[in-house]
């Protein structure tokens, strides 16, 4: 496996689009994600980083938290998610874990003075990831 590290906001920018042109259309990411804390720290990185993943047709399934509550119904679909929230005083996540079945895991961490994240690019540890990624949405489909 390759394994990189980022740290501070323009690592993780320099982070969420790494891989991107590894993606492929019409495929499927997964994420486990406090969507709250992302908006905070990087409000206009977020939208871009979700519009080029839209305008790819990348779908994702994604259990979150948010402070403001779940998102609408119309906002998932039209950011081609399929989403699962759980209250934040459930799941108090300071990261996110985004699984890329294809190619790798990108797992981010939100410390306010100096956040970083690490990419591990290995498709046998992505598939893994992945099926640990099945339980946690049963799991979380159950505690709706």
């Amino acid at each position: 496996p390759r394994v990189r590290y980022f740290e501070g906001e323009d690592g993780l920018e320099a982070m969420d689009r790494y891989g991107r042109n590894l993606l492929k259309k019409n495929t499927e990411i997964l994420s486990i994600t406090p969507i709250d804390l992302v908006e905070k720290m990087f409000p206009e990185r977020r939208k871009k980083s979700l519009g080029e993943r839209v305008k790819l047709g990348i779908k994702a399934k994604a259990i979150y938290t948010n402070a403001a509550g779940e998102l609408p119904g119309y906002q998932n679909k039209a950011e081609l998610r399929e989403g699962i929230f759980i209250p934040r005083d459930k799941l108090p996540i300071n990261s996110t874990i985004t699984i890329y079945p294809d190619w790798g895991v990108k797992f981010y961490y939100y410390d306010e003075k100096k956040p970083y994240g690490v990419v591990i690019e290995d498709k046998g540890i992505a598939e893994n990831m992945a099926l640990f990624y099945g339980l946690a949405w049963t799991g979380a489909k159950e505690k709706k």
